[in-house]
């Protein structure tokens, strides 16, 4: 389905861009995780990542 790498990567750039947004613009931009699928292990750890480091995703993922 592609390169596991580069999807890894595009989602884990794509998640910190989303949250310096977040941070700048909090009234105006709400963002959801990009999960590198179909490699559901990375997926997985994709979340871990941003639950824990970017915090900005809390709000949207937990209501």
């Amino acid at each position: 389905m592609g390169d596991a790498a580069e999807a890894i990567e595009v989602a884990r750039a794509s998640n910190e861009y989303g949250a310096k947004l977040m941070n700048k613009y909090p009234e105006k931009i709400g963002v959801l995780a990009s999960l590198p699928l179909p490699e559901i292990d990375a997926a997985v750890e994709e979340v871990k990542y941003c639950r824990e480091n970017l915090h900005e995703f809390l709000s949207v993922c937990d209501g």
